[in-house]
């Protein structure tokens, strides 16, 4: 009983993080379309985290567009 309860109660806390993630990207992922350069250039910081090179090239380029100079250097 012990176990299960700790199970459940990790498998919560991770769907919570993840949620949140998830929540948060959808948040910056809008205000990017908005055209935030601050958010264009995070949201093309992510794609290059995670290997999607033509999304993470098409929000630095957008990010610059905007006159983000740090994006320059992503």
């Amino acid at each position: 009983m012990r176990n299960s309860i700790l199970t459940i109660a990790i498998g919560l806390t991770t769907f919570c993080l993840y949620s949140n993630a998830q929540s948060t990207f959808q948040i910056m992922l809008q205000k990017a379309q908005e055209g935030d350069p601050k958010a264009q250039n995070n949201i093309a910081a992510y794609y290059k985290q995670v290997g999607d090179c033509e999304s993470a090239y098409y929000w630095y380029c957008q990010a610059i567009r905007q006159g983000d100079v740090v994006a320059e250097y992503g």
